[in-house]
């Protein structure tokens, strides 16, 4: 029992991980692109 619990967190975590890494990454490209609009 404890041990299928600890298998859910770990997934969670991970999952938590990859939306964190892919939230990141996308307000990286949004604001180059404002940054690239201001430019031209």
């Amino acid at each position: 029992m404890s041990e299928n619990r600890k298998s859910g967190l770990r997934r969670g975590a991970r999952i938590a991980g990859a939306g964190a890494a892919a939230a990141v990454a996308i307000g990286l490209m949004s604001t180059g692109a404002a940054n690239a609009d201001t430019l031209v």
